[in-house]
């Protein structure tokens, strides 16, 4: 019962969210990333884990919602859904975490530099970029 409210409030989301002016309210929000990752690790159903990943996607364009990802255990959401045996799901969360750890070349030192600042003590700077290495690993060890 709880799953079929869950899937078709997605796939009402979904439908909302494919007019752009109600997609630009949300891009780059960092409370609807937060609350699509408490979802997460909730769905039973394929289609809707699929929903919420695209969701993901769309609203975490910018740096600053990237390292929100990061900083709420969004890769490892991300990872315990990847082991889903349904081969869409598995792409799709593929695409993602490709997603948040695509780094412009030349815009890594920048980016990094914004994340530093960002942050308040140079540790949690430290911790989240060596968080995300260590993900990567992971990610390339899979492939």
């Amino acid at each position: 019962m709880l799953n079929d409210i869950v899937n078709q409030s997605l796939e009402i989301a979904e439908y909302i969210l494919k007019d752009d002016k109600h997609r630009k309210s949300i891009e780059n929000s960092h409370v609807a990333l937060n609350h699509f990752l408490n979802v997460a690790d909730k769905l039973d159903n394929s289609q809707s884990k699929i929903i919420l990943v695209k969701f993901i996607i769309m609203i975490a364009e910018n740096v600053d919602s990237k390292v929100n990802f990061v900083q709420n255990e969004g890769f490892n959401k991300l990872m315990v859904l990847l082991m889903d045996k349904d081969e869409k799901v598995s792409r799709i969360i593929s695409r993602a975490l490709l997603h948040f750890l695509q780094i412009d070349n030349s815009d890594e030192s920048m980016i990094l530099e914004q994340m530093k600042g960002q942050l308040e003590k140079q540790e949690d700077y430290q911790s989240i970029k060596a968080k995300i290495k260590k993900q990567l690993r992971i990610f390339e060890n899979l492939l």
